[in-house]
């Protein structure tokens, strides 16, 4: 089964959906859901989603201005183990950089002044490998968490995958840009937060009405609301103070808006 183009995704289309029937079902109904949805996980150790995960998704998908198909997961045990991998990288790679390897670190995971006159422009990628602290690395591992899945069922693992990595690129780009100015010599970028905003940008797309919060905050947002005042906020940073991180912030959120946008064509 082949991923589906975003250009069905994002059409408005005529005529009953799938998700016209999860209106008139009990939401209570998993069965339901799950063949509104053309899966059933039963049985699948590795699935993806789980029954309170695929009413959560009919719920989002319902609130969608776009008339979003039936639920894709490409290799629903792909897709699990290439995030759970992921994960499991930015915990491991935070560790032995931060205390064992520091100077590996440095000279192959950020993105500094250093590495790119000396001609290591990869760092533009693998600066998302890396952290710099543990608080940076367990916040951007939750949002990762957070996130992936939904974007992972509608899109497939090559769209998601190809967003995340096209954020990563754009978004190390522009931090690397403002890391070339002399007053940024001891400057240091790092972090998967790039290619999170690329999937962020998504998010706020493919579900603009969903419920959005953080942890520590005892109201929600909606998505897109959220997503207008943290890119607002991070345009005040690279403005006023000329942030490398909001630099890199901006890049990755413009990488995932561009990217989306060739993948509908």
């Amino acid at each position: 089964m082949n991923a589906p183009k975003l250009n069905s995704l994002f059409r408005n289309q005529n005529g009953p959906t799938l998700l016209a029937h999860n209106r008139k079902s009990p939401v209570g109904s998993n069965n339901m859901i799950r063949m509104a949805y053309g899966r059933d996980s039963r049985g699948n150790p590795f699935s993806l989603l789980n029954d309170r995960i695929y009413i959560k998704l009919a719920e989002m998908a319902e609130s969608s201005p776009y008339n979003l198909p039936p639920i894709y997961v490409e290799g629903d045990r792909t897709a699990t183990l290439v995030l759970f991998w992921l994960v499991v990288t930015h915990v491991v790679l935070y560790f032995l950089l931060a205390f064992i390897m520091p100077d590996v670190g440095r000279r192959h995971f950020s993105i500094t002044q250093e590495n790119l006159v000396s001609g290591r422009w990869y760092v533009i990628l693998t600066h998302a490998l890396n952290h710099t602290s543990v608080l940076h690395m367990l916040i951007n591992t939750y949002v990762l968490m957070s996130m992936a899945p939904p974007l992972l069922a509608y899109l497939g693992l090559r769209n998601v995958a190809a967003i995340y990595l096209a954020s990563c690129f754009v978004g190390g780009s522009v931090a690397s840009m403002q890391l070339m100015k002399p007053e940024t010599l001891n400057n240091i970028g790092s972090g998967s937060s790039t290619g999170l905003f690329g999937l962020f940008a998504t998010y706020s797309v493919l579900f603009p009405n969903a419920s959005a919060g953080f942890v520590f905050l005892p109201f929600q947002f909606r998505m897109q609301n959220l997503f207008l005042a943290v890119i607002a906020f991070e345009v005040a940073r690279f403005l006023m103070v000329g942030d490398v991180s909001a630099g890199g912030h901006l890049g990755g959120a413009l990488g995932g808006v561009a990217m989306t946008a060739m993948l509908r064509r």
